[in-house]
């Protein structure tokens, strides 16, 4: 007659130890698995919030206008632009329900909460003044925070007969650049160079 043989207590402990091996395994690979997908799902949507910024701005600046020499206020340029800031006429963009010519500064300045963050913003007022005949004050909307190296550059020509060329900084009272470029760090370089239609007609002066 054969006795019935339990396990040993080493044996117990080795499948107890084997278990716990391949539950935290399992659990590890789980783990690792989630964490990828949240940081693949952040990028993603960083990267979606981009686009959309990105898209935004090109609209904008494509928008750029000019008013007639009557319709300006003494000393109003049609664009003026340096490398960390460009001010520019336009209507706002259509999502923003607003109608009339704004005058638009694109910029970037430190974040209020983190100093040392810099956020590309865009600023904004009507050219029209307020009902009491004082200037509107800029409005201010953040854009894209934590870039750095944020430049801006401007393709055309200044000078009557000069062929046109990528410039740092756009002071003509009345032509528009052709192409305005915006470059920045977030970390990664991003370079976006938007084609001004009313460009082409006021350099052609």
């Amino acid at each position: 007659m054969t006795t019935a043989r339990g396990f040993s207590l080493i044996e117990l402990l080795i499948a107890v130890t084997l278990l716990g091996m391949v539950t935290l395994l399992g659990y590890s690979g789980l783990r690792l698995g989630m964490n990828y997908w949240r940081t693949a799902q952040t990028i993603a949507e960083q990267q979606q919030q981009t686009r959309v910024i990105r898209h935004y701005i090109e609209r904008q600046l494509a928008a750029a206008t000019r008013r007639q020499e009557d319709q300006r206020q003494p000393g109003e340029a049609q664009l003026r632009g340096t490398p960390d800031k460009v001010s520019f006429i336009a209507p706002l963009a259509a999502e923003q329900h607003r109608g009339g010519l704004y005058r638009i500064e694109l910029l970037s300045r430190s974040r209020p909460d983190r100093p040392a963050e810099q956020q590309l913003v865009l600023g904004f007022r009507p050219l029209q003044q307020s009902v009491t005949g004082r200037a509107i004050e800029m409005d201010y909307e953040p854009l894209l925070a934590g870039v750095k190296g944020v430049e801006l550059s401007y393709f055309g020509s200044q000078t009557s007969g000069a062929p046109p060329s990528w410039q740092g900084s756009w002071r003509h009272p009345d032509r528009l650049p052709l192409q305005v470029r915006l470059r920045y760090r977030d970390p990664q370089p991003h370079e976006l160079v938007v084609s001004l239609p009313m460009g082409s007609r006021s350099n052609d002066g």
